[in-house]
């Protein structure tokens, strides 16, 4: 193994429309409308996208093959993102009008496996526009365009916690799930220790 000379220079390199013109694409695909989100399973074996269209679908990355292609009508489909099981998704609805007309801004547990909703998880009161799996257990934490962040289990449809921002947060956990980093405001971001 080389030891790297901390005085020698580093040449970085930048992601530009040339380079990224010089990529051959392994796969495309195609949708009725625009991807709205896209996420890997933890082991890289299948990626999830969701559209516009209300369309989810799940692709095996290693044959570059459709595994499966779910509607969700009644709810729509933005911010899908893996839990721990490679078939199961938290998929955020998207303009979805609920039974007594008004609209719905809940968060779905999803199973690919048979097209069915396990859970749903309502508090959100605007668009929710963020999904962050904890990376080791089934807790996950959800922002939104109402200026919250809400921490849930996968085991319960009722929220564990709640933080208000000033803006729509960002949120994210560190690939150990010991800290949550949370942007509470347009020009700050908040960690905090999950141990």
């Amino acid at each position: 193994m080389e030891r790297l000379d901390s005085k020698r220079a580093v040449k970085k390199q930048f992601l530009t429309s040339k380079v990224l013109g010089s990529f051959e694409p392994a796969a495309k695909y195609s949708f009725e409308g625009s991807v709205n989100s896209i996420d890997y399973s933890d082991d890289g074996d299948f990626l999830v996208a969701s559209a516009d269209d209300d369309s989810v679908c799940l692709y095996d990355c290693h044959t570059a093959q459709l595994k499966a292609k779910v509607f969700c009508k009644r709810n729509g489909a933005s911010v899908a993102r893996f839990t721990h099981h490679s078939k199961a998704i938290l998929c955020a609805s998207r303009d979805a009008k609920g039974p007594n007309g008004s609209f719905s801004h809940n968060v779905h547990y999803l199973s690919l496996h048979d097209n069915r909703y396990l859970r749903s998880f309502k508090g959100h009161k605007k668009e929710v526009t963020q999904i962050a799996m904890h990376p080791s257990n089934d807790t996950f934490m959800t922002g939104g365009q109402d200026r919250t962040v809400r921490m849930w289990d996968l085991r319960d449809h009722k929220p564990h916690g709640l933080l208000e921002a000033n803006d729509a947060p960002a949120i994210s956990y560190d690939p150990q799930g010991l800290i949550m980093a949370i942007s509470v405001s347009h020009n700050q971001m908040s960690l905090y220790d999950c141990r």
